[in-house]
């Protein structure tokens, strides 16, 4: 039997690979960060003209960070007292949080019209440096209170995606 440097390391005799401890302690650290509970927060909503606010709505947000990488979901719902202000819409990332990289990272997003039934494909963006998701849509670019729809009670919007954080 060969000679292991770190009696605490775990053998597998039939591949010969011996594996240190603290590298186990690492791989087990990072299973359990992994299986955590996600982390709520609420984001704030911003336009890039009037200001809107969420009223009786939902704006509702949940995270998890493991190492750089940072999954975020947003969801809004507009309340019978949401005012859709004016401009493009930006969802806040937790905070403290701010993306890296020299491109822009994508997110998935779906829009719900409850007035005609119809979804909307969206995509949320986040810039090099950034602390915000921009909102856009595959019909109208930014979306905003008339884009791709006249949004109203009932709508929704959700976004969700990886990102690289600092």
């Amino acid at each position: 039997m060969a000679y292991d440097a770190d009696p605490d390391a775990t053998h597998n005799p039939a591949t010969g690979v011996v594996v240190p401890a603290s590298l186990l302690d690492l791989y087990n650290a990072n299973l359990a960060e992994i299986g955590a509970a996600w982390t709520s927060y609420t984001p704030t909503w911003t336009a890039s003209g009037t200001a809107p606010a969420i009223g009786n709505g939902v704006l509702a947000g949940a995270y998890k960070k493991l190492g750089k990488l940072l999954f975020v979901r947003v969801r809004w719902v507009a309340g019978s007292t949401t005012t859709f202000g004016t401009g493009q819409y930006f969802f806040a990332l937790p905070a403290g949080v701010s993306s890296v990289g020299g491109v822009e990272q994508p997110l998935v997003g779906k829009g719900f019209d409850s007035s005609s039934g119809l979804n909307y494909v969206l995509a949320g963006f986040v810039i090099a440096g950034a602390t915000k998701i921009e909102a856009i849509s595959n019909a109208a670019g930014g979306v905003g209170q008339t884009s791709p729809v006249t949004w109203a009670n009932g709508d929704n919007m959700h976004f969700t995606g990886v990102i690289e954080a600092a």
